[in-house]
């Protein structure tokens, strides 16, 4: 199998460079180009309305996509992508992964996960399972250490 567009998610954390090795060095494999994605949760969806009688949520969301859209160009610049490649959605993070390897016609999509397991898991959830169980594109799942 070959790969020409790979899409790599990644949450700004300092394993992220994990996940950006790998979907670097599968992309160099493949000669495939490379798209990196870092989703942000709305704080409606994390807080629901509790900030939504102040109007709060929405400007916090743009600050913070601003905050995120600068650290991941930062990123892309130093691994040579261009910033065209890369995007900064607010929305629940694994539709957000799912719709936009569908829009890039992704062959690949590249995403780490904490391993969690159990009550953990179930209560904190996994963008992960949901892009693994939600596509129809491959997914290289990395374990972060």
């Amino acid at each position: 199998m070959s790969y020409n567009r790979i899409l790599a998610a990644i949450d700004l954390s300092k394993e992220s460079q994990q996940i950006i090795s790998k979907a670097k060095e599968t992309a160099d494999t493949y000669g495939a180009k490379l798209y990196l994605i870092s989703a942000i949760e709305p704080l409606l969806l994390v807080y629901g309305d509790i900030l939504s009688n102040y109007g709060a949520y929405r400007s916090i969301d743009n600050e913070a996509k601003e905050e995120v859209k600068e650290r991941l160009m930062a990123i892309c610049k130093d691994i040579g992508i261009s910033s065209k490649n890369c995007f900064v959605p607010i929305g629940n993070p694994a539709y957000e992964i799912k719709q936009r390897a569908f829009k890039l016609k992704s062959d690949l999509i590249v995403i780490g996960t904490h391993g969690r397991k159990g009550i953990k898991k179930l209560l904190l959830g996994s963008t992960a399972n949901s892009v693994l169980n939600g596509t129809k594109t491959d997914v290289q799942v990395i374990k972060i250490n």
